[in-house]
């Protein structure tokens, strides 16, 4: 029977402590609780119990900044500059990762202790604030969510998911984080495979009302971060002399970094217009 991918999902979050300790943020945050959210979908709490796949995040998950730690999972590129820089980026948006008693179920649901690196690039502007005691830092969870088994089914109801695992944690800026109002978006995507999971059946009938960024990769993509990495990168590019002044490189740039076809379409319109090409 064809193999089939699990659902990935981004899930809203929130930092619920953040700690300065010298050039460290210790965190706490909240990843989920056992209710429906807006849409309907439940991760119950022993969802996210499994032995292999909280050693998993344990072993292999981050915390990173506005999951541009995934940049080189969907800029694809046969350039090997290219791929180096778009491995670089990827690191440098790592901020920290699980620490102390990592995930852990607590009375109203799942969090995360987390050391965070305070001199990060990105989130080193917040620091002074977090001193302060700003609490305008978003967070998002991403993951797969294996297909519900039909007892759960059965006894929870449709939209109730008796397995996860968690990939990467996302601080994200004010306003970027997924909506909170939404909770959970759920999709099929070509990231699970960067993650090895496979199904053996076929996943069952969902009734998904997705959000309106459409994928994981779409809503890591549409940030105002990774988009002004694209541009600085394109703009250095053909300063360098690595890139001609043409439409059709330009295109084929951005839409080598993720970008839509249209977005694409756009910057090389766009930037054509302001050399006066």
């Amino acid at each position: 029977m064809q193999q089939n991918k699990p659902y990935c999902f981004l899930k809203s979050a929130t930092v619920e402590q953040a700690e300065i300790e010298g050039k460290f943020i210790n965190m706490l945050l909240k990843v989920s609780t056992e209710k429906r959210d807006k849409e309907g979908d439940m991760f119950l709490k022993g969802a996210w119990t499994h032995k292999e796949d909280v050693e998993y995040f344990q072993k292999k998950g981050v915390i990173d900044w506005n999951h541009l730690s995934q940049t080189s999972k969907f800029a694809k590129s046969n350039n090997p500059k290219e791929k180096a820089d778009n491995e670089l980026v990827s690191a440098e948006a790592i901020l920290g990762v699980p620490s102390g008693r990592g995930l852990f179920l607590g009375d109203d649901g799942l969090y995360c202790e987390a050391r965070i690196n305070a001199e990060n690039k990105y989130i080193k502007p917040f620091v002074p604030l977090l001193k302060a005691g700003f609490s305008g830092l978003e967070v998002s969870a991403a993951g797969g969510a294996y297909r519900p088994s039909p007892e759960t089914i059965s006894k929870y109801g449709e939209k109730t998911w008796d397995r996860a695992r968690l990939t990467h944690i996302a601080i994200c800026p004010p306003g970027e984080a997924i909506n909170d109002e939404t909770q959970a978006l759920l999709l099929k995507s070509h990231l699970a495979s960067e993650l090895g999971w496979k199904e053996e059946e076929e996943p069952l009938p969902t009734k998904f009302n997705i959000d309106p960024v459409g994928s994981v990769l779409e809503f890591i993509s549409s940030s105002p971060d990774y988009n002004q990495w694209v541009a600085n990168r394109l703009v250095g590019a053909i300063d360098s002399g690595l890139l001609q002044k043409d439409y059709q490189a330009i295109f084929e740039f951005v839409k080598n970094h993720g970008l839509s076809v249209e977005k694409a379409k756009q910057y090389a319109i766009k930037l054509l217009q302001a050399m006066e090409v």
